[in-house]
């Protein structure tokens, strides 16, 4: 008589647990990957890419959806909704129209080269940036090519693409008035003779186009806004840089001038001498620190420097604080030369971040 075979009874329970090891498994390499990608600040860039990929497949099925069931055309009996026009079903009432007096706006001065249309509230007074007026206290340092816009001054380095320095000058006026709108409109600059880097440079490079004379420093005209992208004023900057430590010193910047009333403001890249990591054909220098110095020119006079390191800075911005005399050792760029000696000697060796008010 043949004997029954029977199934073993542990069996399920083994591939249960092989099944949980597996799980357990990829969820400790993914843990890891997510780990290093937050270090190293790619993290926000893969998810931003996993947005941007969400929303277009989303767009995609939409109008797929669309092809195949069309929306009905609205009926041409539908009253229109616009403001100003009258249905014409309805006998127009006639009323003796109002007359109403024309009222005379005062003509508002605005910047040379700039359109009224640049400006939104017209009330605004901006005291004009004349020529040279953003390297009045001084030009920091040589350069292959320097360029004076309305927003900004920079010295561009051939070598490693990108600013050596750049200055500007920002008041209260410039910060409170919002008369342009960000528009991403990253392009090549065609006054640097010997060309700027690209687009392609950054493109899949792990590196964001970090704004040098920020964005939202200019945008008290068009004009301003527009030519601070510029790819002349853009540096390779790790993501959490970009969007964290470098974001929060810029806010802490436009705050110093909102309450100072004008400050000039000098900023840039620390560059080596010879190049360790570079990205694009262009190759484009990855600079480690950057750097910003201030000056107060409303009494009391007063000085800051920041030096930060091109990663993810999770410290307060006040403890990047250095003097200027640090910056420039470090740089070898001399800041507000044009400044009378004993006075810039005084204010470049003081750093006192209780002069100053902290936004972070």
């Amino acid at each position: 008589m043949a004997k029954k075979k029977t199934k073993s009874g542990g069996g399920w329970f083994r591939s249960v647990l092989r099944v949980l090891l597996v799980m357990l498994i990829a969820a400790a390499v993914l843990s890891g990957w997510l780990a290093y990608l937050h270090s190293t600040g790619h993290l926000d860039v893969w998810m931003d890419s996993a947005r941007r990929g969400v929303s277009a497949a989303v767009g995609a099925v939409g109008r797929f959806v669309d092809g195949i069931f069309p929306r009905e055309p609205e009926s041409p009996r539908r009253r229109s909704t616009q403001p100003g026009l009258r249905s014409k079903s309805k006998k127009a009432t006639s009323r003796p129209r109002k007359k109403t007096r024309r009222v005379q706006h005062p003509r508002t001065i605005t910047q040379p080269g700039l359109r009224t249309s640049d400006i939104v509230d017209q009330d605004a007074s901006i005291k004009p940036v004349e020529k040279g007026d953003n390297t009045r206290y001084g030009v920091p340092g040589e350069s292959d090519c320097r360029i004076d816009r309305d927003g900004y001054s920079l010295g561009f380095s051939d070598y490693h693409k990108q600013p050596i320095w750049v200055s500007y000058r920002l008041t209260r006026p410039m910060v409170e008035t919002k008369a342009a709108k960000r528009k991403d409109d990253f392009r090549e600059d065609p006054a640097i003779p010997n060309g700027s880097a690209t687009l392609g440079d950054y493109r899949a490079s792990g590196y964001d186009r970090g704004h040098i004379a920020p964005a939202a420093d200019m945008a008290y005209s068009a004009k301003t806004m527009s030519e601070s992208f510029f790819m002349s004023n853009m540096s390779p900057q790790v993501p959490a840089f970009n969007r964290g430590g470098w974001k929060y010193l810029e806010e802490q910047v436009r705050d110093f001038a909102r309450r100072e009333g004008d400050i000039y403001v000098v900023t840039g890249p620390v560059l080596p001498e010879t190049k360790t990591i570079s990205i694009g054909p262009s190759m484009v220098t990855v600079p480690e620190k950057y750097y910003k110095v201030i000056y107060d020119v409303t009494p009391p006079q007063k000085m800051i420097g920041f030096i930060m390191p091109n990663s993810k800075c999770d410290d307060s911005v006040s403890d990047y604080a250095v003097t200027v005399d640090a910056v420039e050792k470090l740089t070898g760029l001399d800041f507000f030369s044009e400044v009378p000696a004993e006075t810039q000697e005084q204010l470049e060796g003081q750093c006192d971040p209780t002069q100053w008010r902290w936004v972070r």
